[in-house]
């Protein structure tokens, strides 16, 4: 019976969300995970007036050529542990294969842990403006179009691997903060960001590499305030033709040319621009990049307190745009402040990184599997984009990347995530944390078994600080069934160092301290150590570092 009154619903192009089941015409209420995932086989619309909630977890699967139009309010509720996923229902998905979410002028919504992918453009706004925090949009022909005034907002989010543009502002003035925005354009030719009659456009605190074309290109706009970015490796940074904009403390470096203009007059200070082959500064005033001047660190300047310098990134090659504290970018930004960032020192550095030393980002306070997911929890995030899992065939890898789970930014409470994986997979798998401005943190450490019938190991906190009196480090295991376990600590150099177990487990989980000292109980040195666990059925190690502080 359910069956048949769902058809005949559908046959009437009405759809009260809540029932598993194919998804067309008109639809509201709550898409419920227990019936997820949906299929969409023709366009489904959220009416003027009404509203349509998405619980965290839930799958929609669209078919070619199908939309989601948004008239009312749609809510997407997406956490850290499930976010919502909108995709192709095609078996091999390509860019393209749905026509992705449209905003109309009546629509409005907040989307929070949403991913997007495999559409022609992920979400376009026209004349709405929906607030997108903590999203994905990646792998379609465009990531996101704000259009005919729209004033939206995309906050904390990654846009990677679009064909051609990732952000396009066009009539529209959208706010793009704290966002990473990379590898786009590579079969386009739009700029990462693309900024055309819109004025009052905001790009704030964004890290902005390895695109195709200019990493930011304005044209026919005024009034667009282009503040505090990491613009790096590019095939141009930052682009103008008949525009006005406010460039303030920018770092921008290694792309093609740096700063450029036609028949613009921007607003061009302390920013600092450097390797670029076709010219740091083309058609500017013969001012913007002449040193003539010393800033407050005793740095060489143009008028306009310019660098032009190398900025000591810590390793872009790997993806780590962060600069040492070294760095001429440090405490060399405007004053003023005009992006509102926490200041650290002085004055704001130049860049989407105020630089506060190499500390993690992010407290790990746990890694495991259970039940066909990867489990982790944070005790606190800092600026956190999110996590990529890689997975390998041994503890030093190779590793490849299998998926990206969001942050939460910058909390000071407790969060726990989780990704899904094949139970019948073994491998080593590891997290690569990115935050927002571009630091890069392995959790190489941390190493998971998974192999059949749900064991688990996991040690944490790690790295260990060995300064943290009282706190022991812990191992967890998990065993499917009871055994004789021995598990032992090593050195570098294949030396033991304690023995934590060594008998006879329950099934069941089990956790042991060890407060980092040796069998005479003498405190073990900052470094790292391997464990092994040996059972019956096989060994099992991994790594863990004991650091000062």
């Amino acid at each position: 019976m359910k069956r048949a009154l769902l058809g005949f619903l559908l046959s009437l192009g009405i759809f009260k969300a809540g029932m598993a089941g194919t998804l067309s015409g008109v639809i509201s209420g709550t898409l419920r995970l227990q019936d997820s995932p949906y299929r969409v086989i023709a366009d489904i619309t959220v009416p003027a007036g009404d509203s349509l909630v998405i619980e965290k977890g839930v799958v929609l699967q669209f078919e070619n050529a199908t939309s989601l139009i948004v008239k009312g309010v749609l809510q997407v509720l997406g956490s850290p542990e499930d976010s919502v996923f909108f995709q192709s229902a095609n078996n091999q998905p390509v860019p393209g294969d749905w026509n992705g979410i449209h905003f109309q002028p009546s629509g409005a919504g907040v989307l929070r842990f949403a991913v997007i992918e495999h559409a022609t453009t992920g979400m376009t706004c026209n004349s709405a403006s929906p607030v997108v925090f903590n999203s994905v949009l990646r792998n379609n022909n465009n990531g996101i179009d704000f259009l005919g005034g729209s004033t939206g907002m995309l906050q904390y989010s990654l846009i990677e691997f679009n064909r051609n543009a990732a952000i396009r502002a066009i009539s529209g003035s959208p706010t793009i903060r704290n966002c990473v925005i990379r590898d786009n354009g590579h079969y386009g030719f739009e700029a990462a960001i693309v900024v055309e009659s819109a004025p009052g456009t905001t790009i704030s605190t964004n890290l902005i590499i390895q695109n195709s074309n200019s990493g930011i290109d304005v044209s026919n706009s005024t009034g667009v305030r282009i503040w505090q970015n990491t613009v790096a490796k590019n095939d141009m940074g930052i682009t103008l033709t008949d525009a006005g904009a406010e460039i303030v403390n920018n770092l921008v470096a290694f792309n093609g040319m740096g700063i450029s203009a036609e028949n613009s007059q921007p607003v061009v200070r302390h920013n600092l621009v450097w390797g670029s082959p076709g010219g740091n500064f083309y058609n500017m005033p013969d001012s913007i990049g002449l040193k003539t001047r010393i800033n407050a660190n005793g740095d060489s300047t143009d008028a306009f307190f310019n660098l032009i310098a190398d900025p000591q990134f810590v390793n872009a090659g790997d993806g780590d745009y962060r600069t040492y504290e070294s760095s001429p970018c440090v405490d060399a930004g405007d004053p003023g402040n005009p992006a509102g960032i926490a200041v650290l020192g002085a004055a704001p550095d130049i860049g989407a990184f105020e630089n506060s030393g190499l500390s993690l980002p992010v407290e790990l306070e746990t890694f495991y599997y259970e039940s066909g997911y990867l489990h982790w929890r944070t005790a606190s995030e800092t600026n956190n984009l999110g996590f990529y899992i890689e997975r390998g065939v041994s503890p030093e890898g190779p590793f490849r990347e299998i998926g990206f789970v969001p942050g939460q930014g910058t909390v000071a409470r407790p969060t726990r995530y989780r990704f899904a994986v094949s139970p019948d997979t073994p491998g080593y798998y590891r997290l690569r944390q990115v935050d927002f401005d571009g630091r890069v943190w392995f959790s190489e450490a941390i190493r998971v078994a998974v192999v059949p019938n749900q064991f688990r190991l996991s040690v944490y906190p790690n790295p260990y600080r060995i300064t943290d009196a009282g706190t022991p480090l812990r191992v967890e295991l998990h065993l499917p069934q009871r055994e004789r376990v021995r598990l032992v600590v090593y050195d570098l150099l294949g030396r033991q160092i304690a023995v934590l177990v060594d008998g006879v487990l329950d099934a069941g989980r089990h956790t042991v301290s060890w407060n980092a000292a040796n069998a005479l109980n003498q405190r073990v040195a900052v470094g790292a150590y391997f464990y092994r666990l040996e059972t019956p059925r096989g060994r099992f190690s991994g790594r863990f570092l004991v650091i000062q502080k």
